[in-house]
């Protein structure tokens, strides 16, 4: 299986990455706090919803995120018989507001993961 494209939207500190190794194999290098390792981390958790150190225990939102902001990893990979398919997962933080609050109560998180293959356009 071959990475194509990897996106970020509001992952951990990131608000949006586009990352296209297109197959090849890559080396990523930056300073300290530049994100490898959310990079890293936002491989992992699409494929199994944990991070790079294999615990379910971490916050993928951004410090200081909204209320209804959602975060997303979407990948593009090639199988070994050269087809594509995408995998996608979605983190959203749920809120309810009972009928005469002012504020919102957080109720929890909700994940999300869908596959599609090129050429299934009607699933998601």
């Amino acid at each position: 299986m071959k990475l194509l494209s990897l996106k970020l939207e509001n992952f951990m500190g990131v608000k949006a990455f586009d990352f296209a190794p297109l197959g090849h194999s890559v080396t990523v290098l930056g300073a300290n706090d530049s994100g490898k390792s959310t990079l890293e981390t936002a491989y992992w958790w699409l494929l199994t919803g944990k991070n790079a150190e294999q615990s379910t225990d971490f916050d993928v939102y951004p410090y200081g995120a909204p209320e209804g902001v959602e975060a997303s990893v979407i990948g593009e990979f090639e199988d070994d018989n050269g087809d594509t398919f995408t995998l996608t997962r979605t983190y959203k933080r749920e809120f309810t507001r009972r009928k005469g609050d002012v504020e919102s109560v957080f109720k929890g998180n909700k994940t999300v993961s869908h596959q599609r293959r090129a050429g299934d356009a009607n699933k998601i």
